[in-house]
């Protein structure tokens, strides 16, 4: 069943501040000055007493300089979790279950855990982010992320390098690659993972140039790229068509710097290849691997058959699905995205949008309560039905006179034209799209999570109803982010 779910966030609270303290576990720190003990974070179940040299407490500020500059900063204490009062610890229980949910990605209770610490102006420490940030990251809840990075910012919290890494990722990941980029500008330090975020980042929100040139300047800083390094470059060379390069690159990592192969980095090489329509090269490499080809790269090489119509070699090569993975055997394609498309995976057809497989989420930051909407393609239940579908025909006929031909080849059910662009149009992004065109302000920002690649007529439907409506329309789908404005999108038609 094909389903869109739109969430508006709820507003921000404000903050009340609450003196509290950290808990530790004893070690030293050598300084310029008499060696500073004081106790690492060790549980928030028990509270042990800090103790100094000479039995007296130094002033909060000594403490926290001495902490952010000396190598306890790597340690999971952060010092900004210090408030003015020594001798009182933190809300340790709720930050614990908080920690927990998150962890365990359940992300609406860890919100509702997180909003109640709010309300109580509960200082929050490095590790307790960290795990919360890595949730809405883990969940593309970019909303939800961008509230935890504003608790940061008014609590006065600075984050150390693990969890300026976690808003880089949280940012790639929700297509925010302005915001990595300012973030990353602002780090005083960066290791190879704030690097590999950037160059993830940059790829799969189709700015592939600026991935390439990250991945240089890595190089340049004299870091080690390693194999996340290169998956992201390998990634961008896809994105630009770049097969000499890819080929490189791919050779470089095994070369140059010892690294050994992973089974995407194989996955991305016959992208690359396949993409630009090199099938018999992508099969000859497959062939030749070192170790033995798993069902997901030959499955990378059949996507790329049915999109370049090579339908001996797609049978062929759904035959070697098959042998490699019974869960993956091959029937008739009913709508997977594909044109000449007469053969796709069981897991694949048991997912498209024509039995209502995909799912599609969608939120736009307007300052309501939340909300959540689900949608079923071709069968909307709604409460606002009748205005999603007028929509949907008021576009349909402002499309048509921007120049918009449907594509009716993506419709592979036996019915005729009319049919056939009806359904096309009731494709469950455009539903999702069409709520948020009619419950948001102009010019908002809408973002569709897709978990199936986006079909060749609605990428170009999208790109003219951006157009249309004057609006940023972000849609992630299987492959990557698709940043559609002005009629265009980021992936430049090639995806």
């Amino acid at each position: 069943m094909a389903c869109a779910i739109m969430k508006i966030p709820k507003t921000l609270g404000i903050n009340r501040f609450r003196n509290i303290t950290a808990i530790f576990k004893e070690r030293s720190i050598p300084t310029h000055e008499n060696s500073l003990v004081f106790y690492r974070f060790l549980s928030f179940n028990t509270s042990k007493e800090t103790h100094f040299p000479d039995g007296c407490k130094p002033k909060i500020n000594v403490l926290l300089n001495r902490l952010s500059t000396s190598a306890a900063a790597n340690y999971a204490f952060q010092a900004n979790a210090i408030s003015r009062n020594t001798g009182h610890a933190t809300n340790s229980a709720a930050e614990e279950d908080l920690r927990i949910l998150a962890k365990e990605g359940k992300l609406k209770e860890a919100m509702e855990a997180f909003t109640k610490m709010e309300e109580k102006g509960t200082f929050l420490d490095s590790y307790t982010y960290n795990c919360v940030l890595q949730c809405c990251a883990d969940r593309k809840a970019l909303d939800e992320g961008k509230r935890v990075i504003e608790h940061m910012n008014r609590t006065g919290f600075r984050p150390d390098i693990s969890v300026n890494n976690r808003m880089l990722e949280l940012y790639g990941k929700c297509g925010s690659v302005q915001d990595a980029q300012q973030v990353f500008d602002k780090m005083s330090e960066r290791d190879s993972a704030s690097w590999n975020f950037m160059i993830a980042g940059y790829s799969y929100n189709g700015l592939a140039q600026e991935a390439l040139q990250t991945f240089g300047q890595m190089q340049e800083n004299g870091l080690r790229p390693d194999g996340n390094s290169f998956l992201g470059v390998l990634w961008a060379c896809s994105r630009l068509g770049l097969v000499d390069k890819g080929r490189q690159y791919f050779e470089s990592m095994s070369k140059d710097y010892g690294l050994l192969y992973s089974m995407q980095h194989y996955v991305c090489m016959v992208d690359i290849l396949a993409r630009g329509g090199g099938l018999e090269e992508a099969e000859q490499f497959i062939n030749n691997m070192s170790v033995k080809p798993t069902a997901s790269v030959w499955n990378t090489l059949l996507n790329f058959c049915k999109s370049h119509g090579n339908a001996e070699m797609e049978k062929r090569v759904a035959n070697k699905i098959a042998e490699l993975d019974t869960n993956m055997a091959t029937v008739p394609v009913s709508n997977t995205g594909g044109i000449s498309g007469r053969y796709a995976n069981r897991g694949a057809r048991n997912n498209s949008r024509d039995i209502g497989g995909d799912a599609d989420i969608m939120k736009s930051p307007t300052p309501k309560a939340s909300n959540v909407h689900e949608y079923r393609a071709g069968t909307l239940s709604h409460p606002q039905r009748e205005q999603i579908y007028a929509k949907l025909d008021d576009l349909s006929g402002k499309m048509k006179e921007a120049g918009y031909v449907p594509d009716t080849r993506y419709v592979l059910h036996d019915v005729d034209e009319a049919q056939k662009e009806i359904a096309l149009m009731h494709h469950s992004e455009r539903l999702a799209i069409a709520f948020g065109l009619i419950s948001t302000p102009p010019g908002t920002t809408l973002r569709v999570i897709k978990n199936l690649r986006v079909c060749g007529d609605c990428h170009n439907a999208i790109k003219i109803i951006s157009k249309i409506e004057d609006r940023e329309l972000i849609v992630r789908d299987a492959k990557r982010f698709h940043h559609f404005k002005d009629g265009k999108c980021s992936c430049g038609d090639y995806w």
